[in-house]
């Protein structure tokens, strides 16, 4: 008889739960809401106690691209709970609206990783002019996928005063930030570009040496002086990289000592050249090419100096005297010794 008091007395407040439990939205009523387009009854679930409820509303308000949202999402930048907050910061990203651009201001220099990532994106995507010194600044963040998002935006923006900014980084770091930060100097473009780009002719990796190439190739032909100089470059890869870009311009030298230059770059490409002596005999008939093979003969890459000193061979006396000033004054040690 008790046990029929007892859940006579249960019995109503558990019907009560159960009544008051339908009220509460479920995840599926946030699927049906986004399948709908219904905006209103999205925004109110971001403000349920539940964070599961809040994320899928704020989840669902970004793939509908809820512009009438974004205020009400931009609110949550304060929310006590991080996650949300995040989920936020990368649903007004996906919206894009231009109204984000002030928030997005502010949240690049969150304290959290996910934010700044989220706004840094954002910002490029605005090409927020506003946003250049904060995104420089983020080049520097102590996360690498932060200072890539900032190069990326950087790119989209075309402010060439980031080329500053960016020139450092493409020279520095890992792989992934010298390239990123190097299609983004691509992008701006300018005469601002040429200098950190002839930097990158020489770098060690095979990835940004032709990023470098394509983006002089592109600039066009102002970038044909700091190629025919890079012929001469005690640096292999500048070398390689020079050739390149004056076969990408079309503006190979025809004459005098770049032609020397030229020849001897590509008598010497690659690994353990083969020496051609029929080849290197020709560089004799250059016209006003003797300076330029008595400077190769100083170098420390086999294929270029031997190359030049079998030029030179062919010249024979009117060739001595330069080439013993230049033995005694510029030759490097490897040179002296050989």
């Amino acid at each position: 008889m008790d046990m029929f008091k007892t859940l006579a007395g249960v019995a109503p407040l558990a019907l009560t739960l159960l009544v008051a439990g339908c009220g509460q939205t479920s995840p599926e009523d946030i699927q049906a809401w986004q399948a709908a387009g219904k905006t209103a009854p999205l925004i109110k679930a971001t403000k349920d106690p539940r964070q599961f409820i809040r994320v899928d509303a704020i989840d669902a308000l970004a793939v509908i691209q809820a512009q009438e949202a974004v205020g009400p999402l931009v609110a949550l930048f304060s929310d006590p709970d991080q996650v949300v907050v995040h989920k936020a910061i990368e649903a007004v990203a996906a919206i894009g609206s231009p109204a984000a651009e002030e928030p997005m201001l502010k949240a690049i220099r969150f304290d959290t990783m996910p934010a700044r990532l989220a706004a840094a994106t954002s910002l490029g995507e605005l090409k927020s002019e506003k946003a250049v010194d904060p995104l420089m600044a983020a080049l520097n963040d102590e996360f690498e996928d932060v200072a890539i998002a900032a190069a990326i935006a950087l790119g989209k923006i075309g402010d060439p005063k980031a080329i500053t900014a960016l020139a450092k980084t493409s020279s520095k770091g890992s792989v992934r930030l010298r390239f990123t930060s190097l299609d983004a100097i691509i992008q701006i473009g300018g005469q601002e570009a040429i200098d950190p780009l002839v930097v990158a002719m020489g770098d060690i990796s095979e990835k940004i040496r032709p990023a470098a190439v394509k983006g002089l190739i592109q600039l066009g032909a102002v970038s044909a002086p700091a190629a025919v100089t890079a012929l001469r470059s005690p640096n292999k890869y500048d070398r390689e990289s020079g050739v390149a870009v004056l076969e990408g311009l079309h503006a190979l030298p025809t004459g005098g000592g770049d032609l020397v230059w030229l020849k001897l770059d590509q008598l010497a490409a690659g690994e353990n050249p083969k020496i051609a002596p029929a080849e290197a005999a020709a560089l004799a008939a250059i016209e006003g090419g003797l300076d330029a093979l008595v400077e190769a003969v100083a170098y420390e890459d086999d294929g270029i100096r031997e190359h030049a000193f079998l030029a030179l061979e062919t010249i024979g006396e009117p060739a001595a005297e330069a080439l013993m000033i230049s033995a005694a004054t510029k030759a490097t040690p490897a040179a002296t010794k050989w």
